[in-house]
């Protein structure tokens, strides 16, 4: 296996092991959250690029996240829905 693999791994066990505690749900909820990931970044000035860089971070742990454990992501989701 190469080392490209065991590190993609690695770190698809850690999202699931994050995802499968509440504390983990609450800490990706809240980086998403941080992240713009569901709010409007354009702004009308150059401060738009740099909300669009947050918020492809956060786009970007979103697809991890939602591919490393969906029943778990989907549990995030439904506990933040308040």
């Amino acid at each position: 296996m190469s080392q490209d693999r065991t590190q993609l791994e690695s770190y698809e066990n850690d999202l699931r092991r994050l995802l499968h505690d509440e504390w983990g749900r609450r800490l990706a909820y809240r980086l998403l959250e941080e992240a713009g990931v569901w709010s409007v970044s354009f702004t009308g000035n150059s401060q738009t690029f740099f909300n669009e860089g947050r918020r492809d971070f956060g786009m970007q742990l979103y697809r991890d996240l939602l591919a490393a454990d969906r029943d778990n992501f989907h549990t995030m989701m439904r506990e933040n829905e308040a």
